[in-house]
């Protein structure tokens, strides 16, 4: 709860100076995964992306993890039919990141409904505002009672389809606290998201913001090794 409220609370004291820096937030769906309320939650990392491991450990899991992360597919095929969106924390080579929460929120053009079937969090902790998830520039907190040490952090689950034509879903800010990741210090250290990915229902693109937008420097190695393919 502490993260939480710090989370909320802390905003402008302690921007942009934690490890959690060149973090961006990426929707994930994968059409052969068929949704049942029977299931669930659906918060599993891409299986090269461990969700723990210590500093000396960092960087022999990091090719393995981004060349799952490569694989990322914000687009679904399905159609009018229900499918099941992951969203993700997502790093960028180089860093080491510490995640404890997250705040961010939703947004699509509210002439084309968007239908929710099911959703959850992925943490221990979740402060949600009024409407949230299922009106547009609504927004949630998300806290975990533990740290992760990963290049990928499920966050939230969504079970959804849109029925009326393409639409896309984007992830922003949270329309009252911001867009930030906190670590696991007390009072905990708060970065601002670098980038937000989409997803694209019934004919609409989703984006990947992820390998388009690096802030972090690297080598050219360090480059071509975080794009090359598999």
């Amino acid at each position: 709860m502490a993260i939480g409220v710090s989370l909320v609370l802390v905003t402008t004291l302690l921007a942009g100076s934690g490890p959690n820096q060149a973090g961006f937030l990426v929707f994930h769906t994968d059409d052969s995964v068929e949704y049942s309320s029977s299931y669930g939650p659906f918060c599993d990392a891409p299986v090269g992306c461990p969700r723990q491991f210590g500093d000396q450990e960092f960087y022999g899991f990091e090719d393995d993890c981004q060349h799952w992360l490569q694989q990322v597919n914000p687009t679904s095929l399905s159609g009018q039919s229900t499918c099941i969106a992951a969203v993700w924390a997502v790093f960028w080579p180089g860093t080491n990141p510490r995640v404890s929460a997250v705040s961010f929120g939703l947004a699509w053009d509210d002439s084309n409904p968007l239908t929710i079937v099911d959703y959850g969090h992925c943490g221990q902790f979740e402060l949600a505002s009024p409407g949230w998830p299922k009106e547009p520039h609504t927004g949630t907190a998300v806290t975990w009672d533990h740290t992760f040490q990963s290049q990928c952090v499920p966050v939230y689950w969504f079970a959804a389809y849109s029925y009326y034509g393409p639409l896309e879903v984007e992830l922003t800010p949270h329309p009252r606290q911001g867009g930030w990741f906190a670590d696991d210090s007390v009072p905990a250290v708060l970065d601002e998201i670098s980038g937000y990915g989409s997803l694209g229902l019934n004919g609409a693109s989703g984006q990947f913001p992820y390998y388009h937008s690096p802030v972090v420097e690297q080598s050219w190695g360090q480059v071509k090794r975080a794009f090359a393919k598999p």
